[in-house]
């Protein structure tokens, strides 16, 4: 979860529950996206609206927004990372997970660069990047 900073020092903070967003303000991931299901799905179960009015298709336009400081959003935290100090960083309790693929053809083998691409990212998957 993101929120611009404010003023303050951005960066991580204490998790937040979903029922402590401010719904109003939140900018939403469209139903095509696995995390936008995901946070559908659990809006739905908390009782919430589900379809926040503002929704896009890219965690990369979700986090501008919230720079910007036209609301706050659920995103990965490595995108949400990529410049710390513009935002408060919340880590979601109870999280969502989500898992990450490759697809490539079936007849050809992952070039030098594409295997050391695909170890680099498994290795930064594999561990926790928040406090």
């Amino acid at each position: 979860y993101i929120e611009p900073a404010g003023g303050q020092p951005g960066g991580w903070v204490k998790p937040v529950s979903l029922d402590a967003i401010d719904y109003k303000r939140l900018i939403g991931l469209n139903g095509q996206h696995f995390l936008g299901n995901a946070l559908h799905t659990m809006l739905r179960a908390s009782g919430m609206p589900d379809q926040p009015s503002i929704q896009v298709q890219t965690y990369y336009i979700a986090r501008a927004l919230t720079a910007f400081g036209a609301g706050c959003a659920i995103v990965d935290e490595y995108t949400a990372m990529t410049e710390p100090g513009e935002l408060t960083i919340r880590p979601l309790d109870p999280e969502i997970s989500f898992g990450i693929y490759l697809y490539r053809r079936e007849d050809r083998n992952l070039s030098r660069a594409e295997q050391e691409l695909v170890d680099k990212v498994a290795a930064v998957c594999k561990t926790r990047r928040q406090p």
